[in-house]
């Protein structure tokens, strides 16, 4: 069992520097660890440059970046610009993540063009290669020939009526797709397909009503229309229901 150093003891400020530079050796081994893995000081600045920097975290790359710190360590810069391994790594892995969703943006940038031309394209009456001859305008069957046998013969397409394109009408969704890109239909509305029905506000009132009856009742009763063309007088009745 060592024996136990009391405060202010010599033996203790030993110690301690003892432990602290076996820390510093730590962090200096993992600093450079660091380093070696992504690629150097130019790739690892490189990738701080995207990440959302305070003052004091601008500064730190800064010192990192300067060609006059070139030659000193990565873990003295970051002692002298009092940031730990886990605050780096930590600003290293924001500034990747900040990089790898600017890269991926840029794909998705490139691609929408020939995203927005094909549904475009779909979204109107557009012709395809024909699958039954897969353009060839002719397809093989099976015939008899003059000896009985079965020879293979080439004939024209029935799918395609031999032009190996077939036609193809869109649906609503592509059409709609279409409109919400142009801006013309706005998201999550709906394409009505019908007969629209004008009102136009006339109002229906008592002699509508009897003119209403009158025409009804000739179709209901075409015997009482007889009846009254034949004595020119017109019959009321009543209907009862029957219990």
């Amino acid at each position: 069992m060592s024996p136990r150093l009391a405060p202010g003891n010599p033996g203790n400020v030993d110690l301690e520097d003892r432990r602290n530079k076996r820390m510093h050796t730590e962090a200096n081994q993992a600093l450079r660890a660091f380093e070696v893995g992504v690629g150097g000081r130019a790739k690892l600045v490189e990738t701080l440059q995207y990440a959302t920097l305070t003052d004091e975290q601008s500064l730190i790359v800064g010192m990192i970046a300067d060609p006059q710190n070139d030659r000193k360590a990565l873990g003295t810069i970051c002692r002298s610009a009092k940031i730990n391994f886990g605050q780096l790594l930590q600003l290293f892995k924001d500034a990747g993540f900040i990089r790898a969703q600017l890269a991926a943006f840029e794909q998705v940038w490139n691609g929408l063009p020939r995203v927005a031309g094909d549904v475009m394209m779909r979204a109107v009456p557009h012709s395809v290669e024909c699958q039954a001859c897969l353009g060839t305008k002719v397809v093989t069957i099976k015939v008899k020939g003059a000896d009985g046998k079965k020879i293979d013969q080439e004939v024209p397409c029935r799918f395609c009526k031999g032009t190996g394109q077939i036609t193809v009408i869109p649906d609503l969704e592509h059409q709609k797709v279409a409109l919400e890109i142009g801006g013309l239909l706005k998201k999550g509305g709906a394409i009505q397909v019908g007969v629209q029905v004008n009102n136009q506000g006339a109002l229906v009132g008592p002699d509508d009503m009897k003119d209403f009856r009158g025409a009804s009742d000739k179709l209901l009763y075409p015997a009482r229309r007889r009846g009254e063309e034949e004595t020119g007088d017109t019959v009321d009745a009543e209907l009862v229901e029957e219990e």
